[in-house]
């Protein structure tokens, strides 16, 4: 390679590497003091009630909140600008600032670490009669058939479109067009089938700034949105009722005979589960916010109380690499497991890598996640299934077979 072509390619990478670091990033501000679960966990250990592990937890809950509203109006005017507040998992702030301003992030008092939050992508999945779901939905040997009947699962992604059929809605596209998705018309949100939920980003979020504002704009409506649909898929893999060739929700009842219908749409693995969706994506691009959806998976109605914590949380997400840096979040899903959620995440779309996942741990990297905790990975296009579907919950490197897609 001659001395002027090795000049330009360097010019190039080095223009690269500067357009990738016009944007701030997203950090992590973890604080010192303790979240709701762990002020729980104390008054637990001092041989406390019931009742008063409650109150110590709404309690704990008001406290962090007047704390960190003290730091957000130190933080005004500093160039950085605050993403939202975690205090149920973790007690930590998320904002989003320069690279230069790390050292004043910091020494603010209260900060013990300051950690980069990855920006993650989009996974996906693929059969649910290959898994061998409808075969456990009809009762057997006396034990009741497994459905989702009474399982709340909170799908974190892009949103989910409530006002599909396949998740008992209209399925007109009228409907879908008269929604505005920054707003909750009445009637519309929640439903039956989507019971709960909340847009942390907004559609003009990016985490990596290039397709829009590395500042979200949430509010009440976790709205999918049909050019995107990713959150609604990894929903009707995961819960979908399943559509009729004319168009209308399955109504049941669900078994391995069902698909004697004519479906449009297949059934989901857990077609009478409840779903709650928490938007982190915007239309297009990667999400860092995905520790506040964390967050309000533990604690939804936000009273500091733990009780309603979802039974399900999954996780089609992932990024193609991370680094043993990347602590928090793996630390806020091991809490939420604790307090007995069941959480499922990708194990990325990146094929044999060493750092793949959401998370630290990858297909090919022993995990320290606690047994609740499974990883899904997704087989490259060219892979043959396996004959039956094998699921292990503690070593990302044997995987579980994945969640399919309706078809």
């Amino acid at each position: 390679m001659t001395r002027p072509l090795r000049l330009i390619l360097l010019g190039l990478c080095y223009s690269w590497a500067l357009s990738l670091s016009a944007a701030p990033d997203t950090y992590q501000l973890l604080l010192a003091g303790e979240s709701v679960v762990d002020a729980r966990e104390t008054a637990a250990k001092s041989g406390s009630t019931s009742k008063a592990l409650v109150d110590a937890g709404k309690a704990r809950r008001r406290a962090l909140v007047g704390e960190h509203a003290v730091l957000q109006k130190r933080l005004a005017g500093s160039g950085t600008t605050v993403v939202g507040s975690t205090y149920t998992l973790l007690n930590s702030l998320l904002v989003t600032a320069e690279a230069s301003s790390l050292d004043q992030l910091r020494a603010l008092p209260g900060v013990i670490s300051v950690e980069r939050v990855q920006p993650l992508e989009r996974h996906t999945r693929t059969s649910v009669p290959f898994v061998g779901a409808p075969s456990v939905w009809l009762p057997q040997s006396g034990d009741p058939g497994f459905t989702g009947r009474g399982v709340r699962m909170a799908i974190v992604d892009s949103g989910i479109d409530y006002l599909h059929a396949q998740f008992g809605g209209s399925g007109d596209p009228a409907d879908y067009t008269a929604n505005d998705p920054t707003l909750l018309e009445p009637g519309t949100f929640p439903t039956t089938k989507v019971i709960g939920g909340w847009d942390f980003a907004g559609d003009n979020y990016d985490a990596g700034g290039e397709f829009g504002s590395t500042s979200p704009r949430p509010d009440g409506d976790p709205l999918d949105m049909p050019s995107i649909g990713h959150g609604s898929h990894v929903a009707g893999i995961a819960a979908g009722l399943g559509v009729l060739a004319e168009g209308k929700p399955f109504a049941g009842p669900y078994g391995p005979d069902i698909y004697t219908n004519n479906f449009k749409v297949g059934p989901g693995v857990a077609p009478e589960a409840s779903l709650i969706a928490y938007k982190v994506f915007g239309a297009r691009g990667t999400t860092a916010l995905v520790p506040l959806a964390l967050d309000a998976a533990a604690d939804p109605d936000r009273d500091g109380n733990t009780a309603d914590r979802v039974d399900v949380l999954n996780l089609s997400l992932g990024s193609p690499f991370a680094t043993e840096a990347e602590s928090s979040q793996t630390a806020a899903i091991n809490q939420l497991v604790n307090l007995g959620t069941v959480v499922v995440v990708s194990a990325g779309n990146s094929g044999n890598t060493t750092m793949s996942s959401v998370l630290r741990g990858s297909p090919v990297k022993p995990s320290p996640w606690p047994t609740p905790m499974m990883t899904v990975p997704r087989p490259p296009p060219s892979a043959s299934p396996p004959p039956q579907p094998s699921w292990e919950s503690t070593r990302p490197s044997k995987g579980c077979s994945p969640f399919p897609s309706p078809r």
